[in-house]
């Protein structure tokens, strides 16, 4: 048995990393991709501006220049400054951060390497639990593999 395919709705373009999703054009997944970033970044659980600080921070540790200027330019709206983008970029840490942002920035870069190292990342994630609570940390390992799967989608235009 066959199910019939959805149909889903052409994608309304803009919003955040908008220029991702019309990579995709008009595939069924550009829809799909631009209800998860909206989502992603009006969720509450997180603020936008972790959310936008793991996305370039995955960025830069993947070389996606595309990806790390959207989410820098996205950061200056957040009062977070250029040098401050810069900062945690560079040393994954900085006196403009959050806690929260502190123990989330570096777990944000080793997701990048967690399919050849699960226990590592999982060595490093359990403690998070106890800092940041489980609906926190599970809404990160949502923005992580989601911030992954983007950058790794934008790097084909590369």
């Amino acid at each position: 048995m066959r199910l019939p395919p959805t149909d889903y709705p052409p994608p309304a373009g803009g919003g955040e990393f908008g220029a991702l999703v019309a990579i995709l054009g008009d595939r069924p997944a550009a829809s799909v991709l631009e209800v998860t970033l909206r989502a992603a970044f009006d969720s509450g659980v997180l603020p936008r501006r972790t959310v936008l600080l793991m996305f370039a921070v995955v960025a830069r540790t993947l070389d996606c220049a595309l990806c790390e200027g959207l989410a820098a330019q996205l950061l200056q709206t957040e009062k977070l400054s250029r040098a401050g983008v810069e900062e945690v970029l560079t040393a994954l840490g900085s006196k403009e951060l959050s806690d929260h942002e502190r123990l989330l920035i570096p777990w944000a870069r080793e997701t990048v390497w967690m399919p050849e190292e699960p226990k590592r990342i999982q060595e490093h994630t359990r403690p998070l639990v106890d800092a940041l609570g489980p609906q926190r940390v599970l809404e990160a390992i949502g923005i992580a593999a989601l911030a992954n799967a983007c950058v790794r989608l934008a790097m084909l235009l590369q």
